[in-house]
């Protein structure tokens, strides 16, 4: 993969940088320089490529130890990372040069995600203290998970019960990270995602990390990014069918909905604010929970909040309406700080307005999704629709 400028009418080759270290005047591969850059540079990562409500990766720790005090039964692992929908990833990074046709790292990412099923197969609860512990104890951070995950400004505990969920289901996401791709990496990722067991698989996918710089500035960086396979969106989609994802629907949210114990004049409000949304969103997607049973919440989208990609808020099916004005923000990732946007401030500003909601507000300043019961929201929905008119 070459990177190219174009400047003043020509075109302008960048320099590829190996990534090598020197000692005593002598090279060196150095994998951990590849490491450093996606644990440090979150934003390279990606994580928009996977899901489409999947905005942020983030890095949990590196160098981390899966034997579990059992020397000589695994290894150690390059980098562990979530994202803001609570998915596991599995990072182990290898170069070309050190591995030859790529074949270790093959074996080395399958024994680590051994030794994450030896720790939960038979205790979800002490499996999860071992991973707790192996990131709040591990040097290369500066912090716990929970601290990670509140600068990254993610909902904390909503994102840990999607990770627990994710370990006791044993839905982990495997990532090649690598300075050049092999065709022997491309076979052994199709045999994989295609051929072992589909149905109890992990998803795998390669991604292919090169710097490069000009010859006049090698202060100046770039880099190329790469994966395979390209279609990202397509391996978690196959591999959410085989594993049985369940996509709610108008029916499904309907059914929970009349589960609940609502006054006739709370439906008829919640009907009528469903078809109102219906008719100013551009589009209306359901969540895809792994059971029929996980709470229906439904999404309204609008092209002009981020293309179409983010919800401003979610009405779930037990009557709730939880505002996501984290969905609504960017994230400078490689700080672990949220950074309001124009959307997030004029949206929160015009909600501030309604009494009833800038009370709860008060309750809970600065909560990036707060959740409004029936009481609140239904008799001043029209309100809140209003408000969105000002983003959309």
């Amino acid at each position: 993969m070459g990177i190219f400028s174009l400047e003043n009418g020509k075109v302008n080759t960048k320099k590829w940088e190996p990534y090598v270290t020197y000692r005593d005047g002598k090279k060196s591969n150095d994998e951990s320089i590849l490491q450093k850059l996606i644990f440090n540079y979150p934003d390279l990562f990606p994580v928009n490529e996977i899901a489409d409500n999947t905005d942020q990766w983030i890095p949990l720790t590196r160098e981390l130890d899966t034997t579990g005090g059992v020397t000589g039964r695994h290894g150690t692992l390059d980098i562990l990372a979530t994202d803001d929908s609570g998915n596991i990833y599995i990072v182990e990074c290898k170069l070309r040069y050190n591995t030859g046709d790529m074949k270790s790292i093959r074996g080395q990412i399958s024994d680590y995600t051994s030794a994450f099923y030896r720790h939960f197969k038979n205790d979800g609860d002490m499996g999860w203290k071992w991973f707790k512990d192996s990131i709040d104890n591990n040097p290369s951070i500066n912090g716990t998970l929970e601290d990670i995950l509140n600068n990254a400004k993610v909902p904390v505990d909503e994102t840990i019960e999607s990770m627990k969920k994710n370990f006791k289901e044993n839905r982990i996401i495997l990532v090649f990270a690598v300075d050049a791709m092999t065709s022997g990496l491309w076979d052994a990722i199709d045999w994989h995602n295609n051929a072992v067991n589909p149905g109890h698989n992990y998803p795998c996918f390669a991604i292919e990390v090169r710097t490069y710089s000009e010859e006049e500035n090698n202060q100046k960086k770039f880099v190329g990014i790469q994966t395979y396979p390209f279609d990202l969106k397509e391996l978690m989609q196959k591999e959410s069918q085989s594993r049985k994802y369940f996509e709610h629907t108008d029916e499904t949210f309907q059914k929970q909905l009349e589960k609940f114990n609502f006054s006739e004049q709370q439906i008829r409000i919640f009907n009528d604010a469903i078809t109102e949304l219906k008719e100013i969103a551009d589009v209306i997607e359901y969540n895809t929970p792994s059971s029929e049973t996980s709470t229906a919440k439904l999404l309204p989208k609008f092209q002009n909040i981020y293309e179409g990609r983010r919800a401003p808020f979610a009405l779930h099916s037990n009557g709730n309406l939880q505002l996501q004005f984290d969905m609504l923000s960017v994230y400078v990732k490689n700080k672990g700080e949220a950074k309001p946007t124009k959307l997030s401030k004029i949206f929160e500003n015009a909600l501030s307005k309604i009494p009833e909601i800038k009370k709860e507000f008060d309750k809970k300043p600065g909560a990036l999704s707060p959740r409004l019961k029936p009481e609140i929201w239904m008799p001043v929905y029209k309100q809140i629709f209003k408000s969105l008119e000002e983003i959309i």
